[in-house]
């Protein structure tokens, strides 16, 4: 089971917090983009970090935070990670238990479209240099019906605490699958120190968004998407279902499990209930919240209508790239999950923050529409419009109309930037595209 966060214990963080001024130091990797060595105009030869420094009962603007951008050369000695040389991070990465975990392509998988890694780069205080283990070996067997054993994992990953001090990683995974003739997601987990994988609820190796009834569904008519994600058969071979990249895990305060991932080309933000801690009858896979402007298709694959799940607006813009799902809880106890989106249809690239408000399908009688998870929630445009990657969390208390996100750039090449409801904004690492904002530590 994922790790509950009890009331006494938020309460007990955020008195904390409040004591004392936060530090937290950020990775400013380069993102690869793509097989090796990537685009050498993205890549760096070393890693900077940028120090963000506040104090949580003032934070109320980006204004109230402090950066600091540090280099190997001028960093503390006693801080190991500074020792790190030549990153070689795809795309993401991840600190946990004193280690930086990377996503690497050491050449064994694709390279298009920010598809796929193949190992994790393991950098370690006894070995900064980074050890290199290889994951195709471990995922590929997993997907025994993979189209030429097409099956890699892609743009991100989370380390989830669990209950009993372990770490599971979740590996969002695209995979060929000879039924839709396209590249579809799925989720593997995987024991952060053994790597071997943990199953769902169900006894399954890994969960596929498409095999799933819970989660998928094929249906052309348009009730039926809106509590499952549809897929339809491709006859190009170019398509993807639907570039999944974001994912997390987590339980909420009310003591459900919760899968949030992120798809690219749908748009959006779907909640589930965790398979891999409930079985498929308790609700495992089932849709409970969606965020976004996914399109709505029929059967060979044209869209020109989006659903407005969220209460977004049902006007005439159109999102185009979703990426990185971060769930929080505000001040007030208000749930949270923040997004980062490459173009909402306005010329600027967006965080967007929406209130949890979970629905369950069985809920409703009769035909159902969009309106069905329309929720709270608030959006800070940012000073790009980046066409790729990209993601943002928030920061302290998230009080209503003034909280606080730290954004990564992506291929906007901006670094990180601090945002905030009230148009404040700071920037750290011009120049460096990380791919999201999560490589962070507290010193």
């Amino acid at each position: 089971m994922i790790l509950r966060p009890t009331h006494a214990l938020l309460a007990m963080a955020a008195a904390a917090a409040a004591a004392s001024p936060t530090t937290e130091i950020v990775g400013l990797v380069s993102a690869g983009g793509g097989g090796p060595p990537g685009p050498p105009n993205l890549l760096s030869n070393s890693m900077n970090w940028c120090t963000l420094a506040y104090e949580d009962e003032n934070l109320t603007s980006a204004a109230n935070v402090t950066l600091t951008e540090s280099t190997t050369e001028d960093a503390p000695d006693e801080i190991w990670v500074y020792s790190i040389e030549s990153p070689t991070f795809e795309l993401s990465g991840r600190y946990w238990d004193n280690k930086i975990y990377g996503y690497t392509n050491v050449g064994n998988a694709p390279s298009s479209g920010g598809c796929c890694s193949d190992s994790f780069t393991i950098y370690s205080e006894s070995n900064p240099s980074g050890e290199v283990v290889d994951l195709t070996s471990i995922i590929s067997p997993l997907f025994p019906n993979a189209v030429d054993s097409y099956a890699y994992p892609t743009h991100t990953f989370d380390i989830v605490k669990q209950e009993d001090g372990s770490a599971h990683a979740y590996l969002m995974v695209q995979y060929e699958d000879a039924d839709i003739n396209a590249l579809a997601d799925a989720v593997v987990v995987l024991d952060v120190d053994t790597l071997e994988v943990i199953p769902t609820a169900d006894g399954s190796k890994y969960f596929s968004f498409l095999e799933s009834a819970n989660a998928g569904t094929m249906s052309t008519t348009k009730a039926d998407t809106i509590f499952r994600i549809q897929h339809y058969t491709s006859t190009d071979d170019s398509k993807e279902e639907w570039h999944g990249n974001g994912i997390t895990a987590f339980t909420t305060t009310d003591g459900i499990p919760i899968l949030a991932i992120t798809h690219r080309s749908l748009n959006e933000c779907v909640l589930l209930k965790n398979p891999y801690s409930l079985t498929s009858e308790e609700g495992g896979g089932k849709i409970v919240q969606r965020f976004g402007r996914p399109g709505y298709y029929n059967a060979n694959g044209k869209s020109n209508v989006q659903h407005d799940f969220g209460g977004i607006g049902n006007d005439d813009s159109t999102w185009n790239g979703v990426h990185n799902a971060w769930y929080s809880v505000a001040a007030d106890g208000t749930e949270t999950v923040t997004i980062y989106v490459n173009s909402d249809g306005s010329d600027s690239s967006h965080v967007y923050n929406f209130d949890l408000n979970l629905k369950e399908e069985d809920d409703f009688e009769g035909v159902i529409d969009d309106t069905v998870f329309d929720t709270e929630w608030r959006s800070v445009a940012l000073p790009w419009l980046a066409g790729s990657q990209g993601g943002a969390r928030p920061i302290g208390p998230q009080k209503e109309g003034s909280r606080v996100f730290v954004v990564g750039s992506g291929s906007a090449t901006q670094g990180i930037y601090v945002v905030s409801e009230d148009g404040e904004m700071q920037s750290c690492g011009d120049g460096i595209g990380p791919y999201d904002s999560f490589l962070r530590f507290f010193p």
